[in-house]
């Protein structure tokens, strides 16, 4: 006898002397021996048991996973037989395929206006969402969604007030005109941005006082026939309480400092403006008198000339006398020699001497030094620059000297001098035998008004319509103190006196392209 042991796998079969056999059991089988007895073998058929296993199999999307030589896309569930790769029984396998998911992750970057944000190697510089995949070194990628914000901007806002016609400086810019300027200044410490809005607007500018000044009015005299004479004036002068500075003051008629101007009055006018809209004007006569000197002498840059010598009814004399300072330097007084041991009639010691050009002298007389004299000091900054004043004092009867001798002192200490000689100047009348004079010749059909006038005053020359006219205002001693061309009309005219004409009595002299002449006398307030 003998015994074997067969094992096989579940759906598999064994054959024994022919028969095949596919369960488990006993059997029993004779092998004839030709030589010796028959061998009975007992055959013991075990089958084995079947092996299972069970597979657990994930992917994450977009990925796939590979079974038995197969690959799935999809999450599934099968059966499979996994083949012996030796002696031992197919393996039946149980696989479960399910898909994994993305890790996903949410979040919010905010940055500031003009900046950026690196994501996944990507700038960015504007608000949005994005979505990007990062890869994982295991497990599925991570979806993430980041929210881009702007961090808000700082802001500020201010307002800048200025005066018309200057400017505001803002980051190294000038501006001149109202508006809004918006500026940016960088962030400090990883802040953002501080954007500043600013308001540019006028001050708002409350009525003003302005007040204007013009110069007084100019006496010039010049040889008869030079024709127009150059002038020079200070512009006028201008002051206001406007919070803004900006002040214009311009000339709006007659010629320019220094330019010519024509034998008679012209008047010169001034504008001013300031920043608060105000406006005022002012104006000043230039008058230009023809007076042919008797005697001139020029001492270094100043010019005498004795202009006349007029005797009144007492037989005093009065001597006129112009002095031009054609220096830099200001004139600080002239000395004029008296007869010795006599003191001048006029103007009085101590007293203040207005001159023609409105300009004022202290008066000493007699003055001792630098000899016997009657002194006119300026008051105030003396004549400089081609600027000319006129002198008069009144000697006894007398005296009459043949010559004068002259002195002036210019700044700091320059005296220059000279000598005046009287004998070519003719005596002419004055005073009391002028106005006589005058008063006699004074025509009934020339009417001025108001008369007397308090320096308004008209006169009525439709006597001579439409003629050419040479007026002159004369004083009581007939001396010319202004004159100027016109033509007659039938409207009353205004007569234009000069500012510096001090009250008393005056006449207005008419004469026509025939040489007639008629005289109206007036009174000054």
């Amino acid at each position: 006898e003998k015994i074997i042991n067969i094992f096989f796998c579940p759906f598999t079969t064994v054959t024994i002397n022919g028969q095949v056999y596919e369960d488990s059991g006993l059997v029993r089988d004779t092998v004839p021996s030709s030589t010796a007895c028959d061998t009975i073998i007992f055959y013991f058929l075990n089958q084995l048991p079947l092996p299972f296993r069970t597979f657990n199999l994930s992917f994450c999307p977009g990925d796939s996973v590979k079974f038995n030589g197969n690959v799935y896309y999809q999450p599934t569930n099968f059966t499979d037989t996994l083949q012996s790769s030796g002696f031992g029984c197919d393996t039946i396998a149980f696989v479960n395929i399910s898909l994994l998911q993305n890790v996903l992750v949410s979040d919010t970057l905010r940055f500031c206006p003009g900046k950026s944000v690196v994501i996944a190697g990507q700038t960015y510089t504007q608000p949005g969402i994005v979505q990007v995949t990062l890869p994982a070194a295991t497990g599925c990628d991570t979806l993430a969604t980041y929210h881009l914000e702007w961090l808000p901007a700082p802001t500020r806002s201010e307002t800048i007030t200025f005066c018309p016609g200057s400017s505001v400086t803002i980051n190294g810019q000038s501006y001149t005109q109202p508006g809004t300027v918006l500026v940016t200044i960088p962030g400090t410490g990883g802040g953002c941005d501080t954007v500043i809005s600013y308001t540019l607007s006028y001050v708002n500018l409350p009525p003003s006082n302005l007040t204007i000044n013009c110069p007084n009015t100019i006496n010039v005299a010049s040889t008869p026939g030079a024709g127009p004479v150059a002038v020079n004036f200070a512009a006028a002068t201008a002051s206001s309480n406007c919070a803004c500075d900006d002040m214009d003051v311009s000339q709006t008629s007659g010629p320019a400092s220094g330019g010519l101007f024509p034998v008679g009055n012209t008047q010169v006018c001034f504008k001013a403006e300031d920043a608060c809209g105000s406006e005022k004007t002012c104006c000043f006569t230039v008058t230009v008198r023809e007076e042919a000197p008797c005697d001139t002498k020029i001492s270094g840059c100043l010019v005498y000339e004795l202009l006349s010598i007029t005797a009144n009814a007492d037989k005093e004399r009065t001597y006129t006398i112009r002095v031009t300072n054609n220096c830099n330097n200001k004139l600080t007084y002239t000395a004029i020699e008296l007869p010795s041991g006599v003191s001048a009639v006029a103007p009085v010691n101590l007293s203040t001497y207005n001159s023609p050009d409105g300009n004022d002298y202290a008066v000493r007389n007699p003055n001792f030094s630098p000899f016997y004299s009657i002194r006119f000091k300026s008051i105030g900054d003396g004549i400089s620059n081609g600027e000319s004043d006129v002198f008069s004092y009144t000697l006894p009867a007398q005296s009459q000297p043949t010559f004068i001798n002259i002195v002036s002192r210019l700044e700091p200490q320059i005296f220059l001098s000279a000598h005046l000689n009287t004998f070519n100047c003719p005596i002419g009348t004055g005073n009391r035998d002028a106005a006589q004079q005058l008063s006699q010749g004074a025509a009934q059909g020339l009417e001025l008004f108001p008369n007397p006038t308090d320096g308004m005053l008209f006169a009525d020359l439709s006597s001579w319509q439409n003629q050419p006219l040479d007026l002159r205002v004369l004083d009581a001693r007939g001396a010319v103190l202004q004159q100027w061309s016109t033509q007659g009309g039938s409207d009353a005219q205004a007569i234009p006196l000069a500012d510096q004409l001090a009250a008393g009595m005056y006449f207005l002299e008419v004469r026509d392209q025939a040489g007639r002449r008629e005289l109206a006398r007036f009174v000054l307030n």
